[in-house]
């Protein structure tokens, strides 16, 4: 089995290939190099051109080319080349399907691996955009893995032989900011600790300040002034063309593209230095962020790993020389992540290397980090079976089972003592959301796409209702097994009977879709969450609002009472975790950490600790007293929705959009 490696940079593009012969980089067969720009354009007479052949286009016909289309990588932003709007993952596509075809000349194997570097900051949309791109290059239905660059550029900096230390891994790149801190121990040991990135600082911002301070010195026209709009974009090209001159020299020059003015355009090392202060000086601040958040400063960094192609600059390397000892990668910036992309300590859980080894246990996947006690949690085992994102887990009340909910359109109960598949339900016809086992451990409820209730037998595996509702997606029991909770996104709450089987109630009130449903362990009220960024708790006897609750500034989405019914935990996509005092309905604390949207939360057993799952592939617990992190574990290539505590507290289930299932040891 193949297995191909694609870094797609803002700047530059590199693969690397692993088969029965080895690890290669793939080269460019037109220029023989090991990495081409990234600039994709649009021929002509229809098709796309990558590299060399864009890079050519581009002077005849500006707006046919865009290097950008990595940082514009949404599902409702368009990409126009000659005022034709395409989705930015059309282009992307071509060049996955570029890079397989590439590799394809250079093995007999079938790849049936992709992997893509991304950046940290990544949201969970532009993540789905790169594999609706694997899918459209002829990839559907092999195993597609996201790896966050700094990651990979820290296996390729400090794979082998490297002394044992904390490392921050710097990685400047054209379009974002992106950093990992990691350790690795006397063995050889690489720990991914944690990692950071912004989306917004970049090499980009330095070419923008390049080009604004040649308009000025030059008396050159303002944006939108020009006749002729080849010149602008020949501006930005010269501006680049100046920074990396002075990577090595005190003085560059470039060909001014305008018609007036002059003729030269002249940059030197000083300006340049004055220039990135600003983009340097951003990113400092938030590698300083990362150390505080691990408890760490500069002085406790053994040294900084620089790499990507903005970290050339001497003005970077210099702002970084000032606080810790920094050392360039061994690779090229252009190559550093690629080179890192196969490592086998990044390989899918559950899977197998090319050599026939089996992945899946701590030692080589996701990394984890207690502050405080480094072995208190690690991952055990890793769960397969579904074949498309798994949304939702729950634990059976007994702690022997674990049902999971998936885009598959199917529900699937696994037996924790054999860690199988102990039965598949199927009857949603669209994917299912909220899943949710009665207090007696007899019933599974779930809700789905199809705006469908299902209720299950689950020793029979058979569903016993079937209701058409309003509710797509969250669930819940009540405490003593008589009402069933179910949420929609026709801003409702809908209770059932499940004596009679007939509806109890439904509650109005939030003025857009609900998500979250809880009950506390007294049954007497019911907290619901909302896209209208309120918390609403019910009193069930009245059927009445009894509070709204305000203070998160996007989409609330999970919901949890503690178990003694003192607090409730609520997350959303403002990145916040909120704890609400359930006795004043006031709030608590405000939890910060997560750099994405937040969705799954849970409290332990015992009410001292909190875990959170988000887009930014991270699941983080809480100390709930403390109101501070004390694990943060990495899901190196995928969003995280779901997570659950087992009843006794001793285990940690989460579910990603790899298809996996994740089980960890949380005692």
């Amino acid at each position: 089995m193949a297995r191909l490696g694609i870094d797609i940079g803002t700047w530059s593009l590199a693969a690397v290939l692993q088969d029965s012969g080895g690890l290669r980089l793939v080269p460019d067969p037109d220029s023989g190099q090991l990495w081409v720009r990234s600039g994709i354009a649009r021929g002509p007479q229809g098709g796309w051109l990558l590299g060399g052949a864009a890079e050519q286009i581009r002077g005849a016909r500006p707006d046919l080319y865009r290097d950008d289309v990595k940082r514009l990588l949404d599902s409702d932003r368009p990409v126009y080349l000659a005022g034709a709007p395409f989705q930015a993952v059309e282009p992307l596509t071509h060049v996955i399907s570029h890079c397989l075809s590439q590799a394809g000349e250079l093995t007999d194997e079938c790849i049936e691996e992709l992997v893509l570097g991304v950046p940290v900051a990544f949201e969970g949309s532009r993540a789905d955009a790169l594999r609706a791109a694997a899918r459209g290059a002829g990839f559907a239905g092999r195993r597609v893995r996201l790896v966050p660059e700094p990651v990979a550029a820290a296996r390729a900096a400090l794979g082998d032989g490297q002394e044992p230390g904390t490392w921050l891994v710097f990685d400047l790149g054209g379009g974002t900011l992106d950093l990992a801190l990691v350790r690795t121990d006397a063995g050889g040991a690489l720990t991914v600790l944690d990692t950071a990135g912004d989306a917004v600082i970049g090499g980009h911002l330095l070419d923008e300040a390049i080009t604004e301070h040649l308009r000025t010195a030059g008396g050159l026209p303002a944006p939108g002034e020009s006749e002729d709009d080849w010149e602008e974009g020949e501006l930005t090209q010269a501006a680049r063309s100046l920074k990396h001159q002075l990577s090595s020299s005190r003085i560059a020059y470039a060909r001014s593209p305008y018609r007036s003015g002059p003729r030269q355009l002249t940059l030197t090392a000083d300006d340049l230095t004055e220039l990135a202060k600003p983009v340097a000086d951003a990113a400092l601040r938030r590698s300083e962020d990362l150390l505080t958040a691990n408890g760490l400063t500069w002085d406790a960094l053994t040294a900084v790993i620089s790499t990507g192609g903005a970290t050339r600059i001497p003005a970077t390397v210099a702002a970084l020389s000032l606080h810790a000892l920094v050392r360039q990668g061994p690779h090229p910036p252009e190559l550093a992540t690629a080179h890192g992309l196969l490592a086998d300590a990044y390989d899918v859980p559950g899977g197998t290397t090319s050599d026939g080894r089996e992945t899946g246990s701590a030692t080589a996947t996701c990394r984890t980090l207690i502050r405080e006690d480094p072995s208190a949690v690690r991952r055990l085992h890793t769960l397969t079976g579904h074949t498309d994102l798994v949304r939702n887990v729950t634990f059976s009340p007994d702690g022997t089972l674990l049902a999971t909910t998936s885009t598959d359109t199917t529900v699937r109960v696994w037996n924790l003592a054999t860690r199988t598949g102990q039965a598949t339900l199927t009857g949603h016809t669209d994917a299912v959301w909220g899943v949710a086992f009665s207090p007696d451990g007899n019933l599974i409820a779930t809700t789905g796409g199809d705006k469908t209730l299902r209720i299950w037998n689950r020793a029979a595996g058979t569903c016993r209702v079937s209701r058409t509702e309003h509710t797509d997606l969250g669930v819940a029991f009540s405490p003593d097994g008589r009402l069933l909770a179910t949420a929609g996104t026709d801003a409702t709450v809908r209770l059932l009977d499940l004596a009679t089987g007939a509806p109890h109630a439904t509650l109005t009130g939030h003025t857009d879709w609900v998500w979250g449903v809880a009950f506390p362990p007294d049954g007497t009220l019911l907290a619901t969450t909302s896209d209208d960024k309120t918390i609403r708790i019910w009193n069930l006897a009245t059927r009445t609002a009894v509070a709204t609750l305000t203070g998160h500034t996007g989409r609330v989405q999970g919901v949890a009472f503690s178990p003694d019914g003192s607090l409730l935990a609520t997350t959303g996509g403002d990145t916040t975790v909120r704890i609400w005092n359930v006795a004043t309905l006031t709030a608590n604390a405000t939890l910060s950490g997560h750099t994405e949207w937040v969705w799954g939360v849970a409290f332990s057993p015992d009410g001292t600790l909190l875990a959170t799952s988000g887009d930014d592939a991270t699941v983080r617990i809480w100390d709930v007293a403390a109101q501070t992190a004390r694990a943060v574990l990495i899901h190196p290539s995928t969003r995280v929705q779901g997570v659950a505590f087992s009843p006794d507290g001793t285990l940690l289930a989460t579910t990603s959009d790899d298809t996996t299932v994740g089980i960890w040891g949380a005692g």
